[in-house]
């Protein structure tokens, strides 16, 4: 059971990050371009909370650590 929850957390890890880097460069491709009608603060806000906190999430849990103190709780079988 620990296992698949370790896959599924590398695999919500890496989606995460894979939409955060793309919402990322798309914005950069935007500015890149010579951007759009809409104001830059509003692509920022939306940089930030589409592209920068899932990069950030992700990250959380690449580096996600179990405490030990919850292994012990666990009996083994």
């Amino acid at each position: 059971m620990r296992s698949i929850l370790k896959a599924l957390r590398l695999i919500t890890a890496i989606l995460l990050l894979g939409f955060g880097l793309i919402i990322i460069a798309g914005f950069l491709w935007v500015m890149i371009q010579g951007g759009d009608e809409t104001p830059v603060w509003q692509h920022l806000l939306f940089v930030g909370f589409m592209g920068v906190l899932p990069v950030a999430g992700a990250m959380f849990l690449f580096f996600l650590k179990s405490s030990p103190k919850s292994q012990d709780a666990i009996p083994r079988e």
